[in-house]
């Protein structure tokens, strides 16, 4: 099993396609094991990861990760999100409707293709979406990295929203490899 270093610099978790998500109840406490013995590296190879499976929605005391919706019903959040100028001051350019509604749309076929892909984040206490967190495939010196990545809308930013998210992201991946971080 070739080995990885865990995530550092580039929020990479794991340099493969095979994570997959799965629906379970919020209480559920078990995740499928991928026989993987403990220690400080991760394994990169398709056939330990193939069996990993992290539950949805995943949950902490503010949050709630959750895939997005299908029928529009966030769109006009995440363009409240994903059109601010200030937020998406790295990207070409802020998102308009059809942007905004792509970038759902290529979450949702991520979750098909990968497995895994940028949750809807909601706030627990109101149901509003207040950005996307999760795992997404990135290319990065001609090699495949899971990375983490999130967006948070304007007004919720710096209040821990992206660190929160992004631990229990994080949190759940390495849960379900039963391994330390």
């Amino acid at each position: 099993v070739r080995q990885c270093q865990p995530p550092g610099f580039a929020h990479r978790l794991f340099a493969t396609r095979a994570v997959a998500w799965e629906a379970a109840p919020a209480e559920a406490s078990q995740y499928a094991g991928a026989g993987v013995t403990r220690g400080n590296t991760l394994p990169c190879d398709a056939d330990t990861l193939a069996t990993v499976r992290l539950r949805i929605p995943i949950e902490t005391e503010r949050l709630r990760l959750r895939p997005f919706r299908d029928d529009d019903a966030d769109l006009d959040a995440m363009l409240a999100v994903l059109g601010d100028e200030r937020s998406m001051r790295y990207y070409p350019a802020p998102f308009d409707r059809d942007g905004a509604r792509g970038w759902i749309e290529r979450q949702r076929e991520r979750y098909e293709r990968d497995g895994f892909g940028l949750l809807a984040v909601e706030d627990r206490a109101t149901g509003e979406v207040i950005g996307d967190c999760g795992p997404t495939v990135q290319e990065a010196d001609g090699e495949s990295f899971v990375e983490l990545g999130w967006h948070v809308l304007r007004s919720r930013q710096g209040h821990g929203v992206a660190t929160e998210a992004g631990a229990a992201c994080r949190d759940a991946a390495f849960d379900a490899l039963d391994m330390p971080f």
